[in-house]
């Protein structure tokens, strides 16, 4: 595990939410099937388990177990998302050219592979519009903002350019190239992000360092995706949906899973959140029994 950040900041980020399942992976699922049939293969990244309504025996579907993954046992089980997508560039049959989805992150209205990449080859890079703020980690921010301030430093060491905006929480276009290149540039940072965990205030931010270095030295290229994130936790937020429903004006959206806020029960969070992803998706995709 990370050692513990700056005195009096949580070192790492045992929120509920990291571990609460709604069901998110079978809807994201359904909306690879209907909005991007073009991906050939579906690698599902998991400790171990698997839902019960996975057709394990599709032939473009593979379950990949953590231990496929990390190379020492003993350091399992991890909890830190971090973690697993330093290693994303060895799961087993792994294209070249990839999209990493959370199970969070859906696609909204039918895509092209040249949304993600452009002809050459090169991914692009999707940037939200919240910014790290410039100043080293302090003893007010949370895991998420720790990280990102350390990972933005570390970029700037490497390669002397600031990208101050966080990635849109959209898929990621990646490829294992890139990962090669973030060992290159910042050799044996990414196995130190392997051996952390739970994600913790010291991480670096894997996809993030891997999508920046390229910019930086022209392995990838800005790009655009209408994309929408909701955090449901709050009462205001939840009151979006109907309309990203029936508009479906975004290429990606991310439902972001917080603590509820004053206002909104777990249980109307809950209703409200399945109620519209079985709207939004009611096609079974070929993924499931």
């Amino acid at each position: 595990m990370a050692g513990a950040g700056a005195a009096g900041r949580a070192p790492v980020d045992h929120a509920e939410n990291r571990y609460r399942d709604r069901g998110e992976l079978r809807y994201c699922l359904r909306s690879i099937a209907a909005h991007a049939p073009w991906i050939r293969r579906v690698f599902i990244v998991t400790d171990d388990q698997t839902p019960a309504w996975l057709a394990t025996d599709h032939p473009r579907v593979t379950v990949v177990d953590h231990r496929e993954l990390f190379a020492d046992p003993a350091g399992l089980p991890v909890f830190n998302s971090h973690a697993i997508e330093s290693r994303l560039d060895r799961i087993p049959g792994l294209a070249e050219h990839f999209l990493y989805f959370n199970d969070d992150i859906f696609l909204g209205r039918p895509q092209r592979p040249q949304n993600y990449f452009l002809s050459s080859g090169l991914p692009k890079v999707f940037h939200d519009r919240r910014a790290v703020a410039p100043s080293a980690p302090g003893v007010d921010d949370d895991v998420f903002t720790a990280s990102q301030k350390a990972t933005r430093h570390a970029i700037e060491q490497a390669v002397g350019r600031t990208y101050p905006h966080i990635l849109a929480h959209t898929p990621y276009p990646l490829s294992r190239s890139l990962f090669a290149h973030v060992e290159e540039r910042l050799p044996g940072r990414l196995d130190t992000i392997s051996r952390s965990v739970f994600r913790s205030a010291d991480d670096l931010a894997p996809v993030t360092l891997a999508a920046h270095l390229a910019l930086a030295d022209g392995r990838a290229v800005e790009g655009e995706l209408h994309h929408a994130y909701v955090s449901t936790g709050r009462a205001e937020e939840i009151a979006r949906l109907p309309g990203l429903a029936a508009d479906r004006w975004s290429d990606a959206f991310c439902l972001a899973d917080d603590d509820t806020a004053p206002g909104l029960s777990p249980e109307e969070q809950q209703r409200a959140v399945t109620a519209f992803l079985e709207a939004y998706f009611p096609v079974p995709s070929p993924y499931e029994r």
